[in-house]
């Protein structure tokens, strides 16, 4: 992102490549700025008797900027650096779209569904082109045999050097820059090959994410995953550098790649309900969910296969989902007639009601393993709060929130989504906590044949409900004999 500030409607843009400038238009600050193609040295060139500024184009040749202003209903003409300006044509009804052509200005115009055209010097010989055009927007001039190449490009050559974006400032001079939430190297030269803290986040048909890096804005990027239609639940395993997200509407659970969101494969398809809580043991590759069609909590690999029901029992409208992998434990919350917050073993045993007063929906669910804490979000009640694992302590930490759903808790960082205010809110700082480790059920699947579930007594193996073929996730250990399940002990 080049430039975001002070923005509010922009519509048009177009390049001066002899001036090596960006032109564009804001009809909702009612004026037209410029800039250099890296976006330094911005400046308004017009910003007074402007009403709707709609469409833009250069007159290379004459040295001339053109717009339209659908709200005087004027097509006019000015220097690029906005002096000796002039009316081209009046009372057209609604211009938006305009370009040039040999001489001629073109442009379209939504209450007459036409495309007309004058001469470029005079404002005469006014014709229309083309008329019942319904839908018209925008439009360019296209010459085969013409071009507007620069006579010197400076990134022309091996893109002036840099690694990703080479941007002209003059025909000598250029900056090289990188995509939005990417620092640019020391050297000036090269990019980083992504941030090194972000935040994730889904917002229903959308996945994306937005850097945290110190001196890069906060602006988010789209992580591209094809054909989702109502993500809700994510998740993320940074050492398989994977993304795993629920589609209510699809009844998936889906992988894909963590950065730029490639590779999409099914994991469970269409044998789910409304998934709204998604967790990742990053330790072993098991995926955790809540079902609150079910009204389950399940766990399979990563493959998708070994699938299995760890507790249904009194559930309502189970939501959040939070793992501590290195502990074996597990918390996750129910908004349902009695709502309340829980924990197990990852393995579904012992388990014990955390919280059931004083709540109403609660969302968002994270683990501070530091303070040997949980926090959690509650929309009805409009605040976030925390206890000990053992609901003892409890303290509001914000009130007054509006509809509090996702939160991440890294070290002294809390962050979370608001569906009211549509926004991203956070307090201190964001943290990765997805730190190597292992547990007993690191180790050689520890010694199951199918599932190794960790708790904080070491691990127990189970037989999953559905397929699971004994060799998974490279693991190289073989059994023929009947699988060692119960409880094993460290």
């Amino acid at each position: 992102v080049l430039i975001s500030d002070g923005m509010k409607n922009p519509r048009s843009i177009v390049l001066s490549h002899q001036t090596s400038s960006i032109y564009w238009s804001d009809w909702g600050t009612s004026v037209i700025e410029r800039a250099l193609m890296d976006g330094s040295r911005r400046t308004v060139v017009i910003g007074t008797d402007l009403g709707w500024p709609n469409g833009l184009a250069i007159d290379g040749r004459g040295g001339q900027l053109l717009w339209a202003d659908a709200l005087s209903r004027r097509i006019e003409v000015s220097r690029l650096d906005g002096s000796r300006r002039r009316v081209l044509v009046s009372g057209t009804p609604h211009p938006y779209g305009l370009t040039l052509y040999r001489g001629r200005v073109y442009w379209t115009d939504w209450d007459t569904h036409s495309i007309a055209s004058v001469d470029l010097a005079t404002g005469n010989n006014r014709r229309v082109e083309l008329s019942n055009l319904t839908d018209l927007m925008d439009i360019k001039a296209v010459d085969g045999l013409g071009s507007t190449a620069l006579t010197r490009d400076p990134c022309s050559v091996s893109n002036g050097g840099c690694s990703h974006l080479c941007l002209p400032t003059s025909e000598t001079s250029f900056t090289c820059d990188c995509p939005t939430g990417v620092q640019l190297s020391v050297d000036r030269r090269n990019c980083s090959d992504r941030p090194q803290t972000y935040l994730i986040f889904s917002r229903k048909t959308l996945i994306q994410r937005v850097s945290l890096d110190e001196g890069l804005p906060r602006i988010p990027v789209t992580v591209v995953v094809s054909n989702i239609t109502n993500v809700i639940g994510i998740d993320v395993d940074i050492a398989a550098d994977k993304l795993y997200y629920s589609d209510v509407r699809q009844r998936l659970i889906a992988e894909a790649n963590l950065y730029d969101g490639n590779d999409v494969r099914p994991v469970i398809q269409g044998d789910v309900g409304i998934v709204d809580g998604i967790a990742v043991d990053w330790l072993l590759g098991n995926i955790y969910w809540t079902d609150a069609t079910r009204n389950t909590i399940e766990v399979a690999k990563r493959s998708g296969d070994c699938r299995l029901v760890l507790v249904t029992l009194g559930l309502d409208e189970p939501r959040a989902l939070a793992l501590l992998p290195s502990e074996g434990i597990m918390f996750f919350t129910d908004w349902g007639n009695r709502p309340k917050v829980e924990f197990s073993y990852m393995d579904g045993t012992h388990r014990t009601v955390v919280i059931d007063t004083g709540l109403g929906w609660p969302n968002g669910l994270a683990i501070d393993k530091s303070s040997q804490r949980i926090f959690w979000t509650d929309a009805k009640l409009h605040k976030l709060e925390t206890s000990d694992y053992h609901g003892n302590h409890r303290v509001t930490i914000v009130s007054n929130l509006d509809h509090p759903y996702g939160l991440v808790v890294r070290d002294s960082a809390l962050v979370w989504t608001d569906w009211t205010t549509k926004a991203v809110h956070s307090v201190d700082k964001y943290t990765d906590t997805q730190k190597p480790g292992s547990n007993a059920c690191s180790d050689n699947n520890g010694g199951c044949r199918y599932l190794c579930l960790p708790n904080p007594n070491g691990s127990s193996c189970r037989t999953p409900s559905t397929r699971c073929p004994a060799k998974l996730d490279n693991q190289t250990k073989i059994f023929s004999s009947k699988p060692p399940d119960g409880t094993k002990h460290t």
